[in-house]
């Protein structure tokens, strides 16, 4: 149900500011444990056309991922609009040894997740919450002021309406105006890099392979979105990166061919962005009543596509917590239940965030004894028993 322009203050379970994709995702699960919840977001996603021009925002959905969108039933209209499944991954360094490629056949699996543009995922979410008769939209309405109370959370809207609720979380990304408005404390660093998105038509087809290659001034990626449609990441210095946004887009298209991989072939640039490269996590994912999820509490380096994944695992968490606290008869918004949930996620994104920083400090040098330790690294993920483990912990299957 969306709620536009009303003047309406009512009470709920769970206010969520943010209406992405984990705030959507986030408000569904929670309402198949029968809350009542109301989701501010500013702005209605644009309806889904076959003729639109790709979004230059994509994610490699992992397949626990794709498990939870499904489990929300929001997966079928993905299904729907546009995807493309991954069947293999290579990624290496030395052409010679310093290559592995990890198959969805290896483990039995049809695919090792699935690339999607991030408006799509967002799509299928608003289609099935509007739906859902324990959720309401207030949009377009942005957050103004919070108030915390005993027990209770307020949220002024920017149209003069007050809502109130039991819980308040915060699912509006990395400017979060939630996160900002309380205590949370974070850390974070600014890399010294940035990152070159473009979107491609790709002239000669790569199929259902996802590649990337690290040299010593960063990786470059690709991710198939069809047979003639790519996604291209070109993590470089900051200068660089800056004076190659600044190229038109038959310029960059050449720029491409000449330093990326053979591989790729010839390909014409449809569309490009840049971004600085950086991280942060807060310290505490709760505070009193208030609780933040995906982008808002944490922001991981793009390196190995797991910031929606992420947000996604912190869904899992929070209904499963709920849950248990339902089942149990006991107060899902105490203290102790949103602690549960901090511990969970906080510790997992916590070593994952270290881990990434490790691949990456690891592979963005030419130091020569990093390089042979690295590149033998890759070529031990060949072995079978190293090479299963590695999709299944990367596919979220352990």
């Amino acid at each position: 149900m969306i709620v536009e322009d009303t003047l309406t203050q009512e009470n709920y379970d769970v206010l969520i500011c943010g209406g992405g994709m984990i705030g959507l995702a986030a408000a569904l699960g929670l309402a198949k444990i029968g809350l009542k919840i109301a989701i501010i977001e500013a702005r209605k996603p644009p309806p889904f056309s076959s003729e639109q021009d790709y979004d230059l925002r994509v994610s490699a959905l992992s397949p626990k991922t794709i498990d939870t969108i499904t489990e929300l039933g929001a997966w079928e209209p993905v299904e729907r609009m546009r995807l493309c499944h991954i069947q293999e991954m290579r990624v290496w360094e030395n052409p010679t040894y310093g290559d592995v490629t990890f198959t969805a056949l290896s483990v039995g699996r049809s695919d090792l997740g699935a690339i999607v543009e991030n408006r799509v995922v967002q799509l299928a979410l608003w289609e099935i919450a509007t739906a859902n008769e324990n959720i309401e939209f207030f949009c377009p309405s942005e957050c103004a002021d919070f108030v915390l109370e005993p027990g209770q959370a307020i949220v002024h809207l920017n149209n003069g309406e007050s809502l109130s609720g039991r819980l308040l979380i915060g699912t509006d990304g990395m400017q979060s105006a939630v996160r900002n408005a309380f205590p949370f404390g974070s850390s974070g660093r600014q890399y010294k890099q940035s990152c070159l998105v473009a979107s491609a038509k790709i002239l000669s087809p790569q199929g259902k392979v996802a590649w990337q290659r690290f040299t010593p001034q960063g990786p470059q990626a690709f991710l198939p979105l069809t047979d003639k449609q790519g996604s291209l990441i070109w993590y470089n210095s900051v200068e660089k990166i800056k004076a190659l946004s600044k190229l038109s887009n038959d310029q960059l298209s050449e720029k491409l061919s000449e330093e990326f991989p053979l591989e790729l072939g010839p390909i014409e640039i449809e569309g490009k962005a840049s971004f600085p490269i950086s991280k942060h996590h807060v310290r505490s994912y709760v505070h009193e009543n208030v609780l933040l999820a995906g982008d808002a509490a944490h922001t991981i380096n793009p390196l190995a596509g797991q910031g929606v994944n992420l947000g996604f695992q912190d869904v899992s968490a929070l209904m499963e917590t709920f849950r248990e606290e339902t089942r149990r008869n006991r107060d899902w918004s105490a203290p102790k239940a949103l602690k549960k949930y901090d511990f969970r996620r906080r510790t997992a994104n916590s070593v994952m965030m270290g881990a990434i920083d490790a691949f990456y400090f690891g592979f963005s040098n030419d130091h020569v004894p990093l390089k042979i330790l690295r590149n033998t690294a890759l070529f031990c993920a060949r072995l079978p028993l190293i090479n299963k483990q590695i999709i299944r912990y990367g596919s979220g299957l352990t």
